[in-house]
């Protein structure tokens, strides 16, 4: 199943309660951008051009009019930062859980 917009936010929630760093909202963007095309892409039609897309390729800093390969290319970077990111700190948070009192 899909993770929905509840679903990332309650993932933000405790990457916040783990991140030293308060950019954990940032860090999720690409997340959230993703969830947005998947919807976009739903409702989409020959000739269509839902809001969901335009803040897609807005977000991503991307031309309205940009091209499907590019939202992707854009896409998989940004996502590929954030899990990235979000292992840094899981793994932070598990060395700070290790040290000895």
């Amino acid at each position: 199943k899909a993770l929905g917009p509840g679903s990332l936010k309650r993932l933000q929630t405790i990457l916040e309660t783990m991140a030293a760093s308060k950019e954990v909202a940032a860090i999720m963007s690409p997340l959230y951008v993703l969830y947005d095309l998947r919807v976009a892409y739903s409702h989409l039609t020959p000739g269509s051009n839902p809001p969901q897309l335009e803040s897609v390729t807005r977000r991503l800093g991307l031309e309205p009019d940009a091209s499907l390969f590019d939202i992707y290319e854009k896409l998989v970077d940004g996502l590929s930062n954030t899990f990235s990111a979000m292992s840094e700190i899981m793994e932070s948070a598990g060395k700070l859980k290790s040290v000895p009192h």
